[in-house]
């Protein structure tokens, strides 16, 4: 069985991943649909690279979940200076949450690492309130290297959900969806 790839906080905090994957360029596609007093779940948060802006965006009002199997990840997460973050070393694929408590979910670059993806998107759609949405993105392989994810399983997943925006680059796929 292939396992689930979990990147520890030297990389995914490296300073070239600033110029490969810039924050404003994510932040850009959801603030739109991120709101003051959200509570967001930030699903497969690393170290919280992206964490922390999801936490300016909702304010002192919101709450921002984090989830990552990687403990090194979550202890790092943990020393920023925020009252509002919570951060929990878990799987994507068991998010130990009530059904329909998220108003927004965060999963960037996670679901094309899980090797159960549709566990874990699975997941995320039951922790999400009915028309909430969320952010999802993959890693765009060129290779078949697993776990990933293909066309034509991005295609399957989009279709659990209205699109309401999508788009591809280089290096990703990314769509913000509304939970039906």
């Amino acid at each position: 069985m292939v396992e689930d790839r979990i990147l520890g906080p030297a990389v995914l905090k490296n300073p070239i991943r600033s110029f490969i994957e810039p924050k404003n360029r994510i932040m850009k596609r959801i603030v739109k649909y991120v709101e003051h007093g959200m509570k967001v779940i930030d699903v497969g948060s690393g170290p919280g690279f992206y964490t922390e802006e999801l936490l300016k965006i909702v304010g002192e009002n919101g709450r921002v979940i984090a989830v990552d199997p990687n403990e090194k990840s979550i202890r790092e997460l943990s020393k920023l200076p925020y009252h509002n973050l919570q951060a929990y070393v878990g799987s994507a694929t068991r998010l130990n949450f009530p059904n329909s408590i998220f108003d927004f979910a965060f999963a960037n670059l996670l679901l094309c690492c899980v090797y159960d993806y549709q566990g874990a998107l699975n997941e995320i759609v039951r922790v999400l309130k009915p028309k909430a949405k969320a952010y999802l993105s993959i890693s765009r392989s060129f290779m078949n290297v697993k776990p990933g994810i293909n066309v034509n399983e991005w295609k399957a997943i989009l279709d659990k959900f209205t699109v309401l925006e999508s788009g591809k680059g280089i290096t990703e796929r990314w769509a913000i969806v509304q939970k039906p």
